[in-house]
C-alpha cells in the first residue's frame, strides 16, 4: 500500500521514515471521515451535527498540531497537546453517546459570555477596559445565562439561583468514566476504555501544562552531565501513536452517528494502527 502524505512535516520524518506510518493513519482517518460525511446537505440540517461539525474542526487541527510538533521534534510539547487531544475525544464520544449531552452542551453557549464577563470582577480597572469596547454585547450577558438555566428549570430563581459554571457537572474524569459505561463491549474500536487514557496520558500531560516540579526530572528529560536537556525519546513514539489512536476512535464514532454504511473504512485503521506500533523505528 502506497502511504502518500497530504501534509508538510518537519526534518525528522526524513530521518524516520517509519513513522510515516502513523502519520498517514491520522490522516486518513479524517479524510475518510469527509468522504463519508457532508456529501448529502441534510448531514448538517439539524443543531447537534454542527457542534459536530465545529468538534471536528479542533480534533484536526489539534492532532495536526501534535503531528508537526513531533516531526519538529518537540516532543513534550506535543505530548501536552495530546492531553487537550484526548479531552477533545472524551468530550465528543461522551456526547455522541448519551441521551441528553448535547442538549445540555448547546444550552450552555448562552453561558460563554456571562462567564467570561464575571470574571472581569477579579479586577475593575479590566472590567471597565472591557466594557468600554464591547459594552453592547455585554450588557444583556446574564440575561442570556438567566434564559439558558431556565430551559432545565423553569422555577430557576433569579436572584437566588446559581448560574452553572460548565455544560456537566462531571469532572474530565468522570466524563470518560461515564462514556466508558454507555459503550457496548463489542465494539472493537469504541470499547476502548477513556478512563484508562485519562489515567494514564491525561494526569501526566497536566504537569506539563501545569509548569509542575516533575518537568525537569528525567520523567520528561533526558539530563546527562556533559549535555544539554533534551525530550525523553519515548515521547516520540508516544505522540504518534495515541494520536492515531484516538483520531481512529473519534472518527469512527461520529460516521456511525451519521449511520453511514462505510464505516468499516475508517474502523479498518486500527488494524493498520497495530501494523504501524509493531515495526521497530
Amino acid at each position: 500500500m502506497s502511504y502518500k502524505l497530504v501534509q508538510s512535516y518537519g526534518p525528522i520524518l526524513d530521518s524516520t521514515p517509519s513513522i510515516k506510518h502513523f502519520l498517514w493513519i491520522s490522516e486518513q482517518a479524517f479524510i475518510r471521515t469527509a468522504e463519508l460525511i457532508g456529501n448529502d446537505a441534510k448531514d448538517w440540517n439539524n443543531p447537534n451535527a454542527r457542534v459536530i461539525q465545529a468538534l471536528m474542526y479542533h480534533a484536526l487541527n489539534t492532532s495536526l498540531s501534535i503531528r508537526i510538533l513531533t516531526t519538529n521534534a518537540q516532543t513534550l510539547e506535543a505530548f501536552a497537546l495530546l492531553r487537550m487531544r484526548l479531552e477533545q475525544l472524551i468530550v465528543s464520544s461522551y456526547l455522541l453517546h448519551s441521551k441528553d449531552g448535547f442538549d445540555a452542551f448547546i444550552a450552555d453557549l448562552s453561558r460563554v459570555d456571562y462567564r467570561a464577563v464575571n470574571n472581569l470582577q477579579k479586577d475593575q480597572t479590566l472590567k471597565s477596559m472591557v466594557e468600554s469596547f464591547f459594552g453592547d454585547r455585554i450588557s444583556n450577558v446574564t440575561e442570556k445565562a438567566i434564559e439558558a438555566e431556565k430551559i432545565k428549570d423553569p422555577l430557576f430563581d433569579t436572584v437566588t439561583g446559581q448560574i452553572k459554571r460548565k455544560w456537566t457537572t462531571l469532572s474530565t474524569y468522570d466524563l470518560a468514566i461515564a462514556r466508558d459505561k454507555l459503550i457496548s463491549s463489542d465494539d472493537s474500536i469504541s470499547s476502548t476504555k477513556l478512563g484508562w487514557f485519562y489515567i494514564s496520558i491525561y494526569k501526566t500531560a497536566s504537569i506539563l501544562l501545569h509548569s509542575d516540579t516533575g518537568i525537569i526530572t528525567n520523567n520528561y528529560l533526558d539530563i546527562a552531565p556533559d549535555k544539554l536537556p533534551a525530550p525523553q525519546l519515548g515521547y516520540f513514539f508516544l505522540d504518534l501513536l495515541n494520536n492515531a489512536h484516538f483520531d481512529i476512535i473519534q472518527c469512527y464514532e461520529i460516521v456511525k452517528y451519521f449511520k453511514k454504511s462505510d464505516a468499516y473504512k475508517v474502523a479498518e485503521l486500527l488494524s493498520e494502527l497495530k501494523t504501524a506500533a509493531n515495526r521497530p523505528l
